[in-house]
């Protein structure tokens, strides 16, 4: 008998898969530090007196402060009158000699002057007894600065009678001045009520760079540095944006089955 068979399936068909995503990692902002920076104020000393000689003698000297008189005296150190060394200066009373005198100073290329010196009032405990700092601009005409007292009167800084204390008066204008002198004067009852003044620092901050520049190191940085503080994406750089989706998998259609018929 002829065998007769059913027609041959057509060819298998091709699948083409569907192409994944293009995958291009997007580009970070470049990293730029914000520089936090450091205020400190530059202060320059221009002058000191510990009222002892510089030769390391201990022996006590004025050291260029003008000698008024007799109610103005450098003291060598008893019964704890001095801050530090061997000398301090007394003022006492209230006359015309009751005052010392700085040396002159040169603040042309200064704008602000600082006072920093160690005090210690004796025997000042009446309302009215106080003491007083005042500068010259000019060399000679002095100006009233500050004023300590017993009372802590308006204007005035309060004193402790009996101890030593420090006394900072800062941000003294000399933007137009050229020579500068500082007076301590003292406004005492009798020749018994009297202030120690030692350790005196004249310290002054250039016109041309009143602060520190900042630091810019962004690494980590001990706790008193400034900090740096740097502006980052949320992708680190170089780093693809989105990660890569697999590839779909694609199954090629079967084609039809093609089992001979037999025939009777």
């Amino acid at each position: 008998p002829t065998v007769a068979h059913s027609a041959s399936p057509t060819g298998t068909s091709t699948a083409s898969p569907t192409k994944g995503p293009t995958n291009s990692p997007t580009d970070s902002p470049t990293d730029v530090p914000t520089l936090a920076p450091n205020t400190e104020t530059v202060w320059e000393t221009i002058g000191f007196n510990g009222f002892e000689k510089e030769d390391g003698s201990g022996e006590c000297d004025l050291n260029d402060w003008v000698d008024p008189g007799a109610d103005a005296k450098v003291i060598e150190n008893r019964w704890n009158n001095v801050h530090s060394g061997n000398c301090a200066l007394r003022l006492q009373d209230d006359s015309s000699t009751s005052i010392a005198t700085s040396e002159t100073f040169n603040v042309t290329n200064f704008d602000t002057l600082k006072v920093t010196f160690w005090y210690k009032p004796r025997r000042m405990t009446a309302s009215s007894e106080e003491f007083h700092l005042y500068i010259s601009k000019d060399g000679g005409n002095f100006a009233l600065e500050h004023t300590w007292s017993s009372d802590g009167k308006l204007g005035s800084t309060e004193f402790t009678d009996g101890i030593y204390q420090q006394g900072i008066v800062d941000n003294i204008d000399v933007t137009n001045a050229s020579d500068v002198r500082i007076r301590f004067m003292c406004n005492g009852d009798s020749n018994q009520d009297r202030v120690f003044i030692d350790d005196v620092a004249m310290e002054a901050m250039p016109a041309s760079s009143p602060t520190k520049g900042p630091t810019t190191s962004p690494s980590a940085s001990p706790s008193n540095a400034p900090t740096v503080h740097v502006a980052r994406s949320a992708t680190p750089s170089g780093a693809p944006t989105t990660a890569l989706t697999g590839s779909p998998t694609v199954s090629p259609t079967k084609g039809p089955s093609a089992s001979p018929s037999a025939s009777p």
